[in-house]
């Protein structure tokens, strides 16, 4: 049976000198980072010679007062087990929250989502 270890040390240091390069100089796929990491590198790189001399101040849209806004409120039920006893479980929990929405004349009632 061949050894491979001493190819996978090879490749494994030609790599480590691969990515002792700056983020500009490694090739595609070389060394351990990934590609995010790559894309994450390079936009950090990017953003930190900003000087801000060419920033562009935009005014922030109006907001509808909360008092006029009406939220959308869905019940979430749900139980642990697909047990029959749990069945009434879910049914109360589905027939209060419903209730309960519907009685906050400030609330809008959109439905309820159950998960068994």
């Amino acid at each position: 049976m061949k050894d491979i270890r001493p190819m996978a040390e090879e490749r494994a240091r030609r790599r480590a000198e691969e990515a002792q390069g700056s983020p500009a100089e490694r090739l595609p796929g070389s060394g351990f980072l990934t590609e995010r990491a790559r894309a994450k590198e390079a936009l950090r790189a990017e953003v930190s010679t900003y000087t801000g001399e060419n920033v562009r101040k935009i005014a922030a849209a109006q907001e509808i007062a909360q008092d006029d806004r009406i939220p959308r409120v869905a019940a979430y039920c749900r139980v642990s087990t697909d047990d029959i006893d749990q069945l009434l479980s879910i049914e109360l929990q589905k027939n209060n929250y419903r209730d309960m929405i519907r009685a906050n004349p400030k609330w809008r009632y959109v439905g309820t989502y159950v998960e068994i």
